[in-house]
C-alpha cells in the first residue's frame, strides 16, 4: 500500500493541507472570497503571508498566517494594481507583521483580518484548526488537488471525497453553512455569491464564518477505498486539538534549528523556506521541493527547474534530512528519465557540487548509489559524442565547454533555440552572450557572439562553466572513491587535470591578468561578471591572479558594495541596461545562487577576512526584507533597496517574492560556523573575523550539532566529539574517524585547544609532539601562531 504524506501539496495551496496516497492527492483549502477579488485563493494568499511560519520536519506542527482584506479600502489597497501576471513584490510594501498592516502599505485597523492555519500529523491523521483575529466569511474547499475527485458525502460536519484508489475523510466543527457542490473554481465563485446553477460533484465548498471566538476545527484522514470510513478518524474535539497543537508547537520550538548573535534568525529562516518548499509530485508519487509557490498555478504541483531544486534540497538537508533526500532523488530522477541531453535544459555545473555537498551533509551512501548513474552521466555528457562524431558541448573542439542546446533545430524556432542555449547556465540574459531580453523572451545575442548551427553551441567559451566543471570533477571523485567506483574516480581525476590545463592554456587574458570568457574568434570578452571569480574554486587562480581578483572584488566601482554580488561589474556598459535600468535579471542583479558560489570561491581562496564581511553583508541584505515583509527574493538589486512599485510583467524578468534559494545568502553566514569542505575531505568551521554567532540544532550525518564562530572562540559540539579553540580561529579539513583526528589551522596568536574525543596516541603539530594535559574528558593543548597541521591518532569514529 502506498505511503501517505501530508503537506500543502498544491503549488499555491499554502492555505490548506493535503494527503497524498500514490497518485491520489486530496485535501482542504480555505479561501476568503470578495466580489472584487474573486475567491482570494492561491496567489493572493501567498502575497499576504504574515507572521513567521513554522514547519516541523516531521509535520508535528505547521503554522501559516495571511491577511485577507475585508473592507473596500483594504481591497483597493491590495488589488488597486494588477498582480496576477506580475513577477515582482509590487504589492507587498511594508508588512510589519502586526494587525494594522496589509500588503500594499499601511492599513488602518479593521481593513484586513489575519487568518491562521495550524495543523499536525499524528500517525495517519491530521488535526488542525483555522482561526481569525476578526470576523470574516470564508469558504473551505474539499477537493482533488491535481485531478478531479468525486464528492461521496457532503454534510455540515462530514465530507467524504473519492479519487482513484483513495478517499479523504474530513470531519469539521465550527460555524459552517450547508456545503455547496461544484465542479470547478469558476462555479464555486458563482455559487458562493448566490448565482444559482446545477450542483456539481467534484468539489465540496463549505461557507464558514470565522472570528476570534469561533475557530474552524478539522480532522483529516486518507483511507483506501473499501475501508470503513466512519470509524477511522477521531472527532474534531476542540480541547483535544488545542492540546495537540500546543504540544506540537512546544516540541518543535524546543528542538528546532536556530541561530544567535550576528546570525540571529538566519537558521530559522532557512528552515522556514525549506518547509515552505515541501511539495509532492503526483506523477512520480514522491515528495519534492518547489522553487516557489506563485508560479505553478491553481491545482498544480510544485515547479521543477534544475539547479534551483538541487539548492532547495541542500537547504533542507540542514534540518530536514528526509525532505532533502527525497528532493535530491526526485530532481536527479528528472534529469535521468530522458537522458541528460534531453532532460531539463538548465545544466549549470554547480549542480554536481551541490549534489555532493548535500550528500556530505546527509551521509547517505544508499542514496548516493541510487542517484550515481545519473550524476556520473551528467558529468560525462559535456564531451560525449552526441551520435554524429561531435561532442555535445565542445563546439569548437578546444577541449572546453560552451553553452548550447540538444534539440534538433528543425523542431523549434531560432529565437527559442538561442534562448534555451542561454538558459543552460541559468544565467539567462547575462551579457557574456546576451544583449538582453526581447518580447516573448526570445534570445538576443551579444556583439561578437553567434549561434553555431552545426555544433548547436554559442560561440563563446565560458570561464564559469569550465571552472565549475573542474571543481565538480574533484567533488564527484571523492564520492566515487567513497562508493568504490574506481573507474569513475580515475576518469574524474583525469578530467579535472585535463580541463584545468585547458583553462590555463586558453582562457588566461594577459590584458586583465585573470581568466576570462573567450570568443571563438580568439578575442577575449570585455565583460566582467561574477563568473570571473569561479577559478578560485579550482585552485587555478593563485598568486598575482588571485591578488587581481581580490582587488576586483573589493573595488566599489566593480563588484563591492552593500548589495552583493552583482552579476556584472558596475563599470561595465551592460551593467543595469535592462528593462528597469536597475539591473533587471542577469544584467546586474544580485542572485543568491551566484552570490553563494562566489562565497565558496572566497573560502577556497582562504580569504577569511573578506569572506566574513561578504557574509555579513549578504545576510543583512536578506534579513532586512525577511524581517520586515517575510520576503525572500529570487534576486536582489545591485544598488539601493528593492523597488515595490515597478511591475515586471510576465516573461520580462523581475523578482519573485519568496524564492527558496534566497536562503543561500544565509548559508554564506551560517557556513562560517560549520560546513563541509569542497576541494578536500573533511569539515571547515570558525572564522575569527566575524561577529560572534552560534548555529545550533542543525544536522550533519544524522547527528545534531552546534557551532560558534567569532574572535573570542571557535566551538563545535556533537555527541561524538567537541572542539573549543580560544581565541577563535578557522579550522580546515577537520576529520574524525577510526584513524584519528586531523585538521589544519592558522592561529593569529597562541591558541588553546580543548578537544573531547577518545584517542590513545600522541597529538602532533606539524609532525612534532605537542604537550597535552587532561581536564576531565578534555584533552588540552596549545597551538602557536602560524600554520598548524594537527593529528591525533585512533579517535572514536564520528
Amino acid at each position: 500500500m502506498p505511503e501517505v504524506y501530508a503537506g500543502a501539496f498544491e503549488g499555491q495551496g499554502i492555505a490548506g493541507v493535503s494527503l497524498a496516497r500514490g497518485a491520489d492527492v486530496l485535501g482542504i483549502r480555505l479561501a476568503c472570497p470578495q466580489m472584487s477579488l474573486g475567491l482570494f485563493d492561491g496567489k493572493p494568499v501567498l502575497l499576504t503571508l504574515d507572521a513567521p511560519e513554522t514547519y516541523a520536519p516531521d509535520q508535528g506542527y505547521v503554522r501559516y498566517s495571511w491577511r485577507a482584506p475585508v473592507t473596500r479600502a483594504g481591497i483597493k489597497r491590495f488589488a488597486g494594481r494588477p498582480y496576477s501576471n506580475v513577477n515582482a513584490p509590487t504589492f507587498q510594501a511594508p508588512l510589519q507583521r502586526h494587525p494594522n498592516r496589509l500588503a500594499g502599505g499601511e492599513v488602518e485597523g479593521g481593513e484586513a483580518v489575519r487568518v491562521t492555519l495550524e495543523w499536525r500529523l499524528e500517525g495517519e491523521v491530521v488535526l488542525g484548526r483555522y482561526t481569525a483575529d476578526g470576523p470574516i466569511r470564508a469558504a473551505l474547499f474539499v477537493n482533488g488537488c491535481f485531478a478531479p475527485a468525486r464528492v461521496h458525502v457532503a454534510e455540515p460536519s462530514l465530507c467524504v471525497l473519492l479519487q482513484g484508489d483513495a478517499g479523504l475523510l474530513v470531519k469539521l466543527r465550527g460555524a459552517m453553512e450547508t456545503p455547496l457542490l461544484v465542479d470547478n473554481l469558476w462555479q464555486a465563485e458563482q455559487r458562493y455569491f448566490g448565482v444559482e446553477g446545477e450542483p456539481g460533484s467534484a468539489i465540496a465548498m463549505y461557507p464558514v464564518n470565522l472570528h476570534s471566538e469561533e475557530p474552524l476545527y478539522f480532522v483529516l484522514r486518507s483511507v483506501a477505498i473499501g475501508e470503513r470510513m466512519s470509524v477511522v478518524a477521531p472527532e474534531p474535539e476542540p480541547a483535544t486539538i488545542d492540546r495537540a497543537l500546543a504540544a506540537g508547537a512546544a516540541g518543535y520550538e524546543a528542538a528546532r534549528m536556530r541561530s544567535h548573535g550576528g546570525l540571529a534568525g538566519a537558521a530559522e529562516a532557512v528552515a522556514g523556506l525549506a518547509g515552505y518548499s515541501r511539495a509532492y509530485d503526483p506523477e512520480r508519487q514522491c515528495l519534492q521541493t518547489t522553487v516557489n509557490r506563485t508560479w505553478p498555478g491553481p491545482n498544480r504541483p510544485g515547479c521543477i527547474f534544475g539547479w534551483d531544486n538541487f539548492f532547495t534540497s541542500y537547504l533542507a538537508a540542514w534540518e530536514d534530512s528526509a525532505l532533502a533526500a527525497a528532493s535530491l532523488e526526485h530532481v536527479v530522477r528528472t534529469y535521468g528519465e530522458r537522458g541528460i541531453a534531453h532532460g531539463p535544459i538548465q545544466r549549470n555545473l554547480i549542480i554536481p557540487i551541490i549534489y555532493c555537498r548535500t550528500l556530505d551533509i546527509l551521509g547517505d551512501e544508499a542514496l548516493a548509489r541510487r542517484t550515481w548513474p545519473t550524476m556520473i552521466a551528467f558529468m560525462r555528457f559535456w564531451f560525449a559524442d552526441r551520435g554524429d562524431g561531435r561532442p555535445w558541448r565542445d563546439g569548437n573542439g578546444d577541449g572546453l565547454i560552451e553553452s548550447g542546446v540538444s534539440v534538433d533545430p528543425r523542431h523549434t524556432t531560432p529565437g527559442r533555440l538561442i534562448s534555451d542555449a542561454m538558459d543552460e547556465t541559468g544565467y539567462d540574459d547575462i551579457p557574456i552572450y546576451s544583449a538582453g531580453f526581447t518580447d516573448g523572451r526570445r534570445g538576443l545575442l551579444a556583439d561578437g557572439v553567434e549561434f553555431d548551427w552545426e555544433s548547436r553551441c554559442l560561440t563563446v567559451t565560458q570561464v564559469g562553466q569550465n571552472s565549475l566543471y573542474v571543481a565538480a570533477c574533484r567533488a564527484m571523485a571523492r564520492w566515487a572513491e567513497r562508493l568504490g567506483m574506481a573507474e569513475d574516480a580515475a576518469w574524474l581525476r583525469a578530467e579535472e587535470a585535463r580541463v584545468a590545463d585547458r583553462i590555463r592554456e586558453c582562457l588566461y587574458d594577459d590584458r586583465l591578468g585573470i581568466y576570462q570568457d573567450r570568443l571563438w574568434s580568439g578575442a577575449f570578452s570585455t565583460v566582467k561578471t561574477m563568473t570571473n571569480f569561479y577559478p578560485l574554486l579550482t585552485g587555478l587562480a593563485e598568486g598575482k591572479v588571485a591578488e587581481r581578483l581580490r582587488a576586483m572584488l573589493l573595488d566599489p566601482a566593480q563588484f563591492w558594495g552593500d548589495n552583493l554580488i552583482p552579476t556584472v561589474s558596475r563599470d561595465d556598459p551592460a551593467y543595469c541596461d535592462g528593462l528597469d535600468g536597475r539591473g533587471n535579471y542577469w544584467r546586474g542583479n544580485c542572485w543568491p545562487p551566484t552570490t553563494y558560489i562566489v562565497y565558496l570561491a572566497l573560502k577556497e581562496a582562504g580569504w577569511d577576512e573578506v569572506a566574513a564581511e561578504y557574509a555579513r553583508r549578504v545576510v543583512a541584505q536578506f534579513m532586512e526584507y525577511w524581517r520586515a515583509y517575510g520576503h525572500a527574493y529570487e534576486n536582489y538589486p545591485p544598488e539601493g533597496k528593492v523597488d515595490h512599485t515597478f511591475p515586471y510583467v510576465g516573461g520580462w524578468g523581475g523578482r519573485e517574492v519568496r524564492y527558496t534559494w534566497a536562503g543561500l545568502l544565509l548559508c554564506c553566514g551560517l557556513e562560517e560556523c560549520f560546513a563541509p569542505e569542497i576541494r578536500q575531505p573533511g569539515l571547515r568551521f570558525g572564522n575569527p573575523y566575524m561577529e560572534e554567532s552560534t548555529w545550533e540544532g542543525f544536522l550533519f550525518n544524522g547527528r545534531r550539532y552546534s557551532a560558534t564562530a567569532g574572535p573570542a572562540r571557535t566551538h563545535v559540539y556533537c555527541d561524538a566529539w567537541e572542539l573549543l579553540a580560544e581565541p577563535g580561529l578557522t579550522v580546515r579539513g577537520f576529520m574524525a574517524d577510526a584513524d584519528g583526528i586531523r585538521f589544519t589551522a592558522a592561529p593569529r596568536a597562541e591558541t588553546t585547544i580543548r578537544l573531547r574525543v577518545a584517542v590513545n596516541g600522541p597529538i602532533t603539530c606539524n609532525g612534532a609532539p605537542l604537550p597535552v594535559t587532561r581536564d576531565g574528558a578534555w584533552l588540552v593543548f596549545t597551538l602557536p601562531a602560524g600554520e598548524a597541521a594537527v593529528t591525533a591518532l585512533a579517535a572514536t569514529p564520528c
